[in-house]
């Protein structure tokens, strides 16, 4: 008997969403719920739930329910913080690594391979991993090495991984068709009606939904996104990246932050239902006048990584645990925020 997934990605409940993927915004309320069953054990590897995902309250009392939380990383984080135990990766310029795999125009396999040897006591998630299985009895499904994963992954194309490590990349040929590109849909174009909606028993078409709230005269409806200098909640820490942008600022209209008596650098407190952070504004009309903008990765306090502690706010800690009907996405645009000068 297999045991469904908890999160309900390809099944019943989320039919559309991707089984390999996974439904991580999910987690602390099912941890919470014990619903559909219980989970009491969590293991991270290179992943912050505890900044990344929404509602930042809920999600750390769900991993202090944890009966056991173990984190692979290469840094500490908060999620490492609240770790029964941490287990330390070797950084990617240590660690050989499965490969990356790229299938489009031209199709592309990289190698990343270790230029220097472990400066500290660490090893490759893939080691940690395959250990960790050995130990628990699974290495018939986890207890394969690196080495022999890129083995197999090379053995379509005709390659070893020997003769990939003087190249560290292949593309294969590729010629170029007239006419349009097929999708890798039955129909192969792009499709307005979808077949494959209706079967699941949705709309085939797109359909206008309201949002699922509005924000009055007096709130905003915020709005969050990722910098091209910062990685998720990853790089705050790099001085060289901090450098560029070390904190987060809530842009704001002008005309709206005149009428809160606001201005440019001045520190603004943003409050939502889920919680409140403190910020400074930055003033620009590149800003719809009914909503703000908080850029997301910062307000950490982790002190173990100074160039970021502190620094910005935390926009998870606002943003309310909500996910589509469809394909269980993370509704981040539905949360409504007052502002006001602090």
């Amino acid at each position: 008997m297999t045991t469904k997934r908890a999160d309900g990605a390809g099944d019943g409940f989320y039919p559309l969403a991707q089984p390999e993927e996974g439904l991580a915004q999910l987690l602390p309320e099912i941890i919470l719920s014990e619903k559909p069953y219980p989970i009491a054990a969590l293991i991270v590897n290179h992943a912050n739930p505890a900044r990344s995902l929404p509602n930042t309250t809920k999600v750390e009392k769900a991993l202090a329910k944890l009966e056991l939380l173990v984190v692979i990383d290469v840094q500490m984080s908060e999620t490492a913080q609240m770790a029964h135990y941490i287990l330390p990766e070797s950084t990617y310029l240590e660690r050989l690594d499965p490969l990356i795999v790229s299938t489009r125009l031209v199709s592309e396999v990289a190698l990343r391979q270790p230029v220097v040897k472990p400066l500290y006591d660490t090893k490759p998630a893939t080691e940690i991993i395959t250990g960790l299985a050995q130990t628990l009895g699974l290495s018939r499904f986890l207890g394969f090495a690196v080495e022999e994963t890129i083995q197999a992954q090379l053995k379509t194309i005709g390659l070893t991984l020997e003769s990939l490590k003087k190249s560290g990349v292949w593309q294969g040929k590729t010629e170029l068709t007239q006419g349009p590109p097929r999708f890798t849909i039955p129909s192969g174009k792009v499709e307005l009606y979808s077949e494959a909606l209706m079967a699941k028993g949705f709309e085939p078409l797109p359909v206008y939904e309201p949002p699922r709230t509005m924000p009055d005269i007096h709130a905003f409806r915020l709005l969050t996104g990722h910098e091209a200098m910062h990685t998720g909640t990853a790089t705050q820490g790099n001085p060289y990246m901090a450098a560029l942008s070390k904190e987060n600022t809530l842009w704001i209209h002008p005309a709206r932050a005149a009428r809160l008596g606001i201005e440019n650098g001045n520190l603004v407190i943003v409050t939502s239902p889920t919680g409140q952070v403190r910020v400074r504004a930055r003033l620009t009309e590149g800003i719809h006048p009914e909503a703000v903008f908080l850029a997301h990765g910062y307000g950490r306090d982790s002190k173990l990584r100074p160039f970021a502690f502190g620094q910005g706010g935390n926009d998870s800690a606002l943003i309310a645990d909500q996910a589509e009907p469809l394909v269980g996405g993370a509704a981040l645009g539905e949360t409504i925020v007052t502002v006001r000068r602090g």
